[in-house]
């Protein structure tokens, strides 16, 4: 299981449900690094990574 969310909230209960969790972050700040798995700044980034 992935949760995908751009705000802590969306991290947090990604974690809280034991599922990883991708940070889209247009700012590239990704202020949240602890709950982050993976960190991206669009989608179609997140679509590069993701294996076929």
């Amino acid at each position: 299981m992935v949760i995908v969310g751009d705000y802590i909230f969306d991290l947090q209960t990604g974690r809280n449900a034991g599922a990883a969790t991708i940070h889209v972050d247009r700012t590239r700040s990704f202020l949240w690094p602890e709950l982050t798995d993976i960190g991206v700044s669009t989608l179609e980034e997140l679509l590069k990574i993701l294996p076929a």
